[in-house]
């Protein structure tokens, strides 16, 4: 439920350059519940007037984490879109 387990959290461990210089690899560990596992998934970096903005789109298998049971409704897969701007401060 929500308000036993209301995030996730990713902790990066690296990042690595990929084969084009504008996309990079997060390479890190994503807590949902109480179980961690190892994850890695590119990302592209802009450079902005103000920052940088990095954009991401990945799958989880819910399962992995125990989200959702044995549910046959809901699909395994959790596709997760992130866009972060990092600013200078």
């Amino acid at each position: 439920p929500i308000d036993t387990h209301p995030s996730f959290s990713f902790l990066s461990t690296k990042v690595t350059t990929a084969y084009n210089p504008v996309i990079l690899v997060f390479h890190g560990k994503v807590t949902i519940k109480v179980i961690t596992k190892d994850i890695v998934f590119p990302f592209m970096a802009e450079q902005k007037k103000e920052g940088c903005q990095f954009v991401a789109k990945f799958t989880i298998i819910r399962r992995d984490f125990h989200v959702g049971s044995g549910s046959l409704v809901v699909s395994d897969n959790l596709n997760i879109s992130l866009s972060v701007f990092a600013k200078k401060i």
